[in-house]
């Protein structure tokens, strides 16, 4: 569950910056776009919220993300150090205040985390949105066909004829059925099996042969371009993310760049000389309809005035495509494709100790959420139990002339927690452990090995062992790992345990 609503919410963040950066193209490059690019430019957006994990790239839009994680890192570590000191008071109190009912205390916030599960209510706050767009998309279907039911077709009309002929210049051979309905609605095609075209009663009855043919024109060529298709798989797309307003924004556009690439489209069948008379047919079934609604489920050719002038304005203007033009769509394309359905650079290699192949400090999130509502404010400070946490000043284990193991920082909350420090052997055992607890290695030695051992009955614990220049180690769940601590890289070794709910034992053998 929570594997899918992080993908839909990748996605979705993908998407919604794909739909900026088409937008922005469009903007600038306006005029130098034919109408039929401003349209496939759109199928990016399709392509990478379906498929939004690409190929890893430098040239991706997304390694900004990368960017900004970073820099987060950094803040998140700042926001640790600033509330030790804070979250050490906090630990003094409890021991004063809290110690008689900590049992208690800490069942009431255990039983309070197993009752609200933000992820959980997210998850259904989705389902319950696509039930309510996909109980709207059925109403349209039936929609559909009542006005199919109660409408008129007359096969041995001159109107059949008409589009019989225009399904052969356009070399059609599937069957289309024409339908005159009562009720008032915009010229359309409906029907990815039996297509159909749908011309009301009122508009029938007020336009002459050409114009007809327009229309039939116009909606072949949605046919032809599998347009139909298209607008099902938007509107399959626009129910699983209804949540974001800026990619329904980015296919509103989408299907606005549609109909202009399809007035293009139909230009080249009724001939560049008859722009302005297929323009004036359009703006002829504007006035007739006056911005009637049209069908989701259908490819209407005029839908309101809103996009009128832009459209009208392409097709005075239309010519024939130049060498020119093609070569700056494609070129337009394949650059929004090289940033755009790509994947930033990953930091951390997949591999079986990496935690969903990123750095492992963004899976702490949830507990510095929970750490800023007061979660960790909680203890069990039982002295019985023998807990060990960090107070304003460092903790020194036991140690031997070889080494010395220091406690620097922690941060978090601990559960039966009870850890030492012998025979050059560190050992943790814990119940529960969330947050972060570091320590600093020292060694009269010139250089040494640490053997690491987890037994990780519960949640995650990444070891990290690094210096002042780089990072020496970091796994997750580690076991039977052995590294060697170099004479060069032997200066201000650092350990820091970081865990996500997380039991079981840590162990440490220096040599």
């Amino acid at each position: 569950m929570s594997t899918l609503i992080k993908t839909i919410f990748i996605a979705s963040l993908n998407g919604s910056v794909l739909v900026m950066l088409i937008l922005l193209i469009k903007m600038l490059l306006k005029k130098k776009l034919r109408a039929e690019f401003h349209y496939f430019i759109w199928f990016l957006l399709i392509i990478k919220l379906i498929i939004p994990y690409g190929p890893e790239s430098n040239l991706s839009i997304f390694n900004i993300f990368d960017a900004v994680s970073e820099k987060e890192k950094t803040i998140s570590s700042n926001y640790l150090k600033a509330n030790n000191i804070s979250k050490s008071m906090s630990r003094d109190k409890s021991q004063d205040m809290i110690a008689p009912n900590n049992s208690y205390n800490g069942k009431n916030v255990e039983s309070l985390n197993k009752k609200i599960n933000y992820k959980t209510v997210l998850f259904y706050i989705w389902i319950l949105g696509m039930v309510f767009f996909i109980a709207n998309t059925l109403y349209e279907i039936k929609k559909i066909q009542f006005i199919k039911k109660n409408a008129m077709s007359d096969k041995s009309s001159n109107l059949n004829i008409i589009l019989n002929s225009c399904l052969n210049i356009m070399n059609i051979n599937k069957s289309v059925s024409l339908m005159y309905p009562y009720k008032p609605i915009s010229p359309c095609l409906c029907g990815l099996i039996k297509p159909t075209i749908f011309i009301s009663q009122s508009i029938i009855g007020n336009i002459s042969e050409d114009e007809f043919k327009h229309i039939i024109i116009h909606e072949l060529c949605h046919l032809k371009r599998k347009d139909l298709l298209i607008n099902w798989i938007i509107i399959i797309l626009n129910i699983v993310y209804w949540f974001n307003p800026i990619i329904r924004y980015g296919f509103y556009k989408m299907k606005q760049d549609c109909e202009t690439s399809c007035d293009a489209y139909a230009l080249r069948y009724l001939g560049i000389d008859r722009n302005i008379n297929y323009g004036n047919t359009i703006i002829k079934i504007l006035q007739l309809e006056n911005d009637t609604p049209s069908l989701i489920t259908s490819a209407p050719m005029a839908v309101n005035n809103s996009e009128i002038k832009r459209r009208i304005t392409m097709i005075s203007k239309h010519k024939k495509n130049s060498l020119k033009n093609i070569i700056c769509g494609i070129l337009v394309i394949t650059a929004l494709t090289t940033v755009g359905l790509t994947s930033g650079i990953s930091k951390a290699k997949p591999n079986s100790d990496n935690y969903n192949s990123k750095p492992y400090y963004e899976s702490i999130m949830d507990y510095l959420i929970n750490s800023a509502k007061g979660h960790s404010s909680v203890y069990n400070m039982n002295s019985s139990e023998n807990n060990n946490f960090a107070s304003n000043n460092s903790l020194n284990f036991n140690s031997t002339d070889e080494f010395q193991f220091e406690e620097l920082d922690f941060n978090g909350y601990q559960k039966y927690w009870s850890s030492n420090f012998e025979n050059n052997i560190f050992a943790a055992d814990f119940d529960f452990f969330n947050g972060i607890e570091s320590y600093k290695i020292t060694s009269h030695k010139t250089s040494y090995s640490i053997k690491i051992n987890t037994n990780i009955k519960s949640g995650n614990v990444s070891i990290k062992i690094y210096n002042d220049k780089k990072v020496l180690f970091e796994k997750i769940n580690p076991t039977n790992k052995t590294i060697t601590i170099s004479k060069e890289d032997a200066k201000n070794i650092k350990l820091d345990c970081i865990a996500i709910k997380a039991k079981g034992t840590i162990k440490l053998e220096l040599n």
